[in-house]
């Protein structure tokens, strides 16, 4: 069997973006892990923070998935 380098994968919703400032933006981040995680975030800082935390949080900074060998 082969493996293969799988991310986790995000549900982001943007309601606000600042018109003076496109950095000061309001959303929520939806992690598609099966647990139903929401999190709020006010700003691109904020974003980036919960996309590495949780990214880096699920085995390391990648999952291997084992694949069946194609015929």
């Amino acid at each position: 069997m082969s493996e293969q380098m799988t991310t986790s994968s995000f549900l982001v919703r943007i309601y606000r973006v600042a018109e003076d400032d496109p950095d000061r933006l309001v959303g929520q981040v939806e992690l598609l892990d099966g647990n139903g995680t929401s999190l709020s975030f006010a700003d691109a800082t904020e974003l980036t923070s919960i996309l590495h935390a949780s990214c880096m949080r699920n085995s390391g900074r990648f999952k291997k998935t084992r694949l069946p060998k194609r015929a």
